[in-house]
Order: C-alpha cells, then sequence, then structure tokens
C-alpha cells in the first residue's frame, strides 16, 4: 500500500513540474545609454513640474535624487551632485531664490549629456 501512495504521489508531483516551467520571453535589461537618457528626461520632467509648481520641489526632490543615484554612469556624477543639493536645499527650507538656481543648474546639466 505505501508503494502505491508513493508511485501516485511522485505521479503527481512529476506531472506538475513541467506546469510550473516558465514560458515568457526574456527581456534584455536596459543598456547604460538607455538608462542615463531616462534619467535626462525624468530630470528635466521634474525640473519643468517644478517651475510650475514651486511647492512639488519640497515633496518630489528626495525622490529625484534617489531615481539619479539608482543609475551608475559616472556622467550623471555632477547630476546627482546636484540633486543631492536641492534635496537638502528643500528639506532645510532654502530660500526660493537658491532653489530657483538649483533647478536652473540641474537643467542645464540634464540638457548637457
Amino acid at each position: 500500500m505505501n508503494r502505491l501512495l508513493t508511485v501516485l504521489l511522485l505521479g503527481v508531483v512529476l506531472s506538475a513540474v513541467p506546469a510550473c516551467e516558465s514560458k515568457g520571453t526574456y527581456v534584455e535589461p536596459p543598456s547604460n545609454t538607455e538608462m542615463v537618457s531616462n534619467a535626462k528626461q525624468m530630470v528635466i520632467e521634474f525640473v519643468a513640474t517644478s517651475e510650475k509648481n514651486p511647492r512639488s520641489v519640497g515633496v518630489n526632490a528626495a525622490g529625484l535624487a534617489e531615481s539619479v543615484e539608482a543609475v551608475d554612469d559616472p556622467a550623471l556624477d555632477p547630476l546627482k551632485e546636484t540633486a543631492r543639493t536641492l534635496a537638502t536645499q528643500a528639506s532645510s527650507g532654502a530660500s526660493k531664490s537658491e532653489i530657483t538656481a538649483t533647478l536652473k543648474k540641474l537643467k542645464e546639466q540634464a540638457n548637457a549629456l
């Protein structure tokens, strides 16, 4: 009786294993160039939104800095530093003129990529 149950259980397990196999297609991860391009676009959109709604800077600056930091490319190092500066300014209550100057610098750096 135990052998019969073992054989049946083994049969069920073996028939279930092929059903678990993934049949999805492989998607290439984005290239470094694509990631830099996406970061550039994200910064440009952030600056445009911030110019229209200055209050959004305080809420979104830290997220921008984290997103830019996630891209591992030396070309983004100046942009990362400026994004960190902006996040610090936004959290510390810097003046509107300081934040505007940093946003301008951020935009210039993004456009230079």
